[in-house]
């Protein structure tokens, strides 16, 4: 039977910050299940929504390319993040940010409520692709080259907004939505209601496990955010230091070549500039290793960043569960009317994909630690070198002083000192790196984190089961 058609109104369908949508499709994108979030937000009974296409919530107002970029993402086993215009039953509308995972037999997603001020860039991005479709379609043009139109022209605008692709576009809005929410929750935001019922121990042990793990991925946002704030102080370091080596580098063979000029007399001279070289050489190497463990360490958290925030949201979506049958009562949806209970197929498919996720997160995070802890050690032997090198010039400015043919080491050597200050200023803000690598190692994963990932996942086992 056709589906009634749906005129669009341009009344916003209103939600809380705190509440997520889930939902699970299978291979084809036809709805397996979802929370009570969407069912009550989209405006259909469950009954409504089980076994329809999830394009039975698409909004005109959507490109049709942002669907064609979620549809290659996925089907080639990527996870992505989208913004997403939503149409509800009664012709009103929801933005969402949408995250979706491939998952056994299917796809899982999580979405959440914008937040952090990037919509109007978005709706007026999206509205512009919107007129290119229909422009080519208008005018005779296939479906298929209006959407290669309009990819075409979101992947050009991407640059515009300052993002080299989508991907980039993804690492960032998805983790800035996520602290948004977060932050605005935790002043002011509203409570997770259960209505004063009271929770049977199974689930109120799955609420402090969901609890638990949200945390920990929390957690990790914060070590995140220290990891890239000092990347970039090391990064900015780094260079400056490079630049004194060189002038270091210089500066010795000045007092090589100076030495040479005096022959005899200038051997202790001469001894004392070819230990600042080598000095110097060792410290442009201590540089290259830094500078190589900070490409790496982005390019870790850019692996890890989307499946860190994706992952905080499946965790927290359990817990949205465990409040929804904790508001019923624990009572089966198929008491209700116009509803089944997909509550199952729901947890399962979340703990599922947290299970399957985190090891793998995990092992990302310790090679972070592991590289930052080497990067930490880099500027402590970074600050061992400029001692050295300190001591080399006041015995260099010690022996020029009883060469009365010595003037240009003097120079050289009151020039090296003034550098060498300058550098041990510049090195001494990263002493700060080993506190904060304290700090991390304090906050990674504990025992209660592995149990309570455990705990959900043989909840989820039983329900399925059942």
């Amino acid at each position: 039977m056709a589906r009634p058609r749906i005129t669009p109104t341009n009344v916003e369908r209103p939600f809380d910050l705190r509440e997520l949508f889930f939902s699970s499709t299978d291979l084809k994108g036809i709805i397996r299940g979802g929370n009570d979030v969407f069912v009550r937000v989209s405006g259909y009974t469950e009954a409504e929504l089980v076994g329809e296409p999830h394009n039975v919530i698409r909004h005109p107002d959507m490109p049709r390319a942002v669907f064609q970029l979620l549809w290659d993402y996925i089907q080639a086993g990527r996870p992505i993040a989208a913004y997403v215009k939503n149409l509800a039953k009664d012709g009103g509308y929801y933005w969402v940010l949408a995250t979706v995972v491939g998952i056994d037999g299917g796809y899982l997603s999580v979405r959440l409520k914008p937040s952090a001020g990037l919509l109007p860039v978005v709706e007026g991005a999206y509205a512009d692709l919107v007129k290119i479709e229909r422009r080519i379609e208008g005018a005779g043009g296939m479906p298929k080259d209006a959407i290669a139109a309009s990819t075409a022209a979101l992947l050009e605008v991407l640059p515009e907004l300052g993002f080299a692709d989508y991907d980039a576009f993804m690492r960032h809005v998805l983790p800035v939505e996520l602290a948004s929410r977060h932050e605005q929750i935790a002043h002011g935001g509203r409570s997770q209601a259960t209505g004063g019922r009271r929770a049977s121990m199974e689930l109120e042990q799955m609420r402090v496990a969901s609890g638990t793990l949200t945390d920990f991925f929390y957690e990790q946002f914060a070590s995140r955010d220290r990891y890239i704030g000092l990347l970039d102080t090391f990064a900015d370091k780094a260079a400056f230091i490079l630049g004194f080596s060189d002038d270091v580098q210089l500066s010795s063979l000045n007092a090589q070549i100076a030495a040479a000029r005096l022959r005899d007399s200038g051997a202790s001279l001469g001894a004392v500039a070819d230990l600042m070289h080598i000095r110097s050489n060792a410290t442009a190497e201590t540089i290259d290793s830094m500078s190589s463990e900070i490409d790496a360490m982005r390019g870790l958290q850019e692996t890890l960043v989307l499946d860190l925030a994706i992952a905080t949201l499946q965790s927290e979506a359990i817990g949205q569960f465990v409040d929804e049958l904790i508001e019923r009562g624990a009572s089966r949806r198929g008491d209700e009317d116009g509803a089944i209970d997909t509550t199952p197929i729901n947890v399962a498919a979340l703990a599922a994909r947290l299970r399957s996720d985190i090891a793998p997160m995990l092992e990302v995070l310790d090679g972070l630690e592991a590289r930052f802890g080497r990067m930490v050690g880099a500027g402590e032997q970074l600050e061992w070198e400029l001692r050295q090198l300190g001591a080399l010039q006041v015995a260099g400015r010690v022996e020029s002083a009883h060469l009365d043919t010595a003037q240009d080491f003097r120079v050289i050597f009151e020039e090296i000192r003034g550098r060498i200050a300058v550098a041990a200023t510049e090195l001494a803000s990263l002493r700060v790196g080993r506190d904060v690598l304290d700090q991390i190692r304090d906050g990674r994963a504990s025992t209660a984190t592995a149990r309570s990932l455990d705990r959900i996942g043989r909840w989820a086992d039983g329900m399925a089961a059942a």
